[in-house]
């Protein structure tokens, strides 16, 4: 979670801890480049006060929250702005590609600053160990799902990928116990997914959900939990932020599940080339 999302969450917080919080969301840049002292004066509050607050959003000290705030400020729009207030109606041409641009980034860094990269391994484990894999998903996230399966699949993965009306109920009712399900759902509420999902549980089939929110109805199935931080309600221009954020969960999946056997995956993708390339010169 990002830091801005976290002082916002003030019910654990003192009055003290209160005015840190206030003056982060203001003044994110100056709070980055004062140093202990200048921000406990500042604020009229003692430095291990400050300290004490840091510890809370769990970092060890001032410095290292200032180094997380400056990750975090590595982007073209900073806070709420981002997913609020993506294009104006009296925008310019140079003002809605840029605010689209923002959008994205945001969404990839907010993704990858709250990376859980064990859990990204025991999921990859999962895949590399199994090689049959059955991907359910969303309509809104059937992008995400036809990208994975296409890159799962070229380095020999057994995938399948259920699209007509209830194939994912009858998908998972004829599943045996050596595969895995990878499930893609960003907001993290779908009846019928939640029905594959008790399915899949009592065949003790493992479950690698992505969603885009830390606790939703799928999770209680779920083996493994890999969670976009970007958080952008509503559809349309927004909704690309969340399509980016779930988009690098699965690449990074991928990622992970390739290097588990990379000598061999690399032989096989050059395998694939060499054929394509002898495909096209026939068609010529």
């Amino acid at each position: 979670m990002l830091v801005r999302d976290k002082v916002k969450n003030r019910e654990r917080f003192t009055p003290a801890e209160n005015q840190i919080s206030d003056y982060i969301l203001d003044h994110t840049r100056e709070v980055i480049e004062m140093p202990l002292d200048d921000l406990a004066k500042k604020l009229y509050v003692s430095k291990s006060t400050v300290i004490r607050f840091c510890k809370k959003l769990g970092f060890r000290g001032h410095k290292e929250l200032c180094v997380q705030l400056a990750r975090e400020m590595n982007s073209f729009i900073a806070g709420d702005e981002v997913t609020n207030a993506v294009i104006q109606q009296n925008d310019s041409a140079d003002g809605i590609a840029r605010h689209i641009l923002s959008l994205k980034y945001r969404a990839l860094t907010d993704t990858f600053n709250d990376l859980d990269l064990s859990k990204m391994e025991e999921a990859a484990d999962l895949i590399a160990r199994n090689h049959k894999v059955v991907i359910y998903g969303n309509s809104t996230d059937y992008p995400v799902q036809l990208e994975l399966a296409a890159r799962l699949r070229s380095i020999n993965c057994d995938v399948r990928l259920p699209i007509l009306p209830n194939t994912d109920l009858i998908e998972a009712a004829s599943w045996q116990d050596d595969n895995v399900a990878i499930m893609l759902c960003y907001n993290g509420n779908s009846s019928s997914l939640q029905s594959v999902s008790e399915i899949l549980r009592q065949k003790n089939i493992p479950i690698i959900l992505l969603t885009g929110y830390a606790h939703t109805g799928l999770q209680k199935n779920a083996t493994i939990v890999l969670h976009s931080a970007f958080h952008a309600e509503g559809t349309g221009v927004r909704a690309l932020g969340s399509w980016e954020g779930m988009g690098l969960l699965a690449d990074i999946l991928y990622g992970f599940v390739f290097a588990r056997d990379y000598e061999a995956n690399m032989q096989g993708l050059k395998q694939q080339e060499a054929m394509l390339k002898n495909a096209g010169k026939v068609a010529q």
